[in-house]
């Protein structure tokens, strides 16, 4: 039996590996998803969340599986918390699994990545928002996340998302990815709208 720590991506919770997570559970592995601070059902104040939180938040729940390295996959978002937490405190893991995610070399940021016509959009939308969040607007996450989903699904989908807080974005890269020792995998989706211009 393998255990799967599941990390979500920006805007997302711990709801979005639901159905991978059964699925895995089927297959006779353990499968751990938490919501990231501020996200999901977690109450912390999305104005006072950094990616250090992030991190934090990462290293506890590999650090609860202590008696086998676990498989970490991050999807999005969770490619810069990752490389964070292996900053601080390089938690053993069997492999780590990126799925359509965020890489960045030392001193990049976040918003660095983010397509320009939508990185101006990015900043307004946060700053309009007491929590200095990224708020999407229906439109913007149907487009984003849920442009290949039946119109329930994406409206089901859409009312679980939360307020993505801007600060993720501008806090630079200290630690690449590369420098880990165990085997790593980049999975890209053929239909990834979320760095794309839209």
């Amino acid at each position: 039996m393998t255990t799967f720590v599941l990390v979500h991506g920006g805007a997302h919770g711990a709801w979005c590996w639901s159905d991978c997570a059964s699925h895995l559970e089927q297959l006779g592995h353990h499968a751990v998803s938490f919501d990231l601070p501020g996200h999901g059902r977690d109450a912390t104040p999305r104005g006072k969340v950094r990616l250090d939180d992030y991190a934090a938040a990462i290293r506890t729940h590999l650090k609860q599986k202590d008696d086998c390295a676990p498989v970490l996959v991050g999807h999005s978002l969770a490619g810069i918390a990752i490389a964070r937490a292996f900053e601080h405190d390089p938690a053993p893991i069997e492999r780590l699994i990126l799925v359509a995610a965020l890489v960045l070399k030392r001193g990049e940021k976040g918003i660095d990545q983010i397509p320009e016509s939508r990185r101006q959009m990015y900043v307004e939308l946060a700053e309009a928002s007491p929590e200095r969040s990224i708020n999407l607007t229906p439109g913007m996450s149907r487009n984003l996340f849920f442009h290949d989903l039946d119109d329930a699904r994406a409206r089901h989908f859409q009312s679980l998302l939360t307020p993505q807080p801007l600060a993720i974005y501008l806090d630079p890269c200290r630690f690449d990815l590369s420098a880990l020792s165990c085997p790593r995998h980049y999975l890209a989706c053929r239909s990834r709208n979320s760095w794309r211009d839209a």
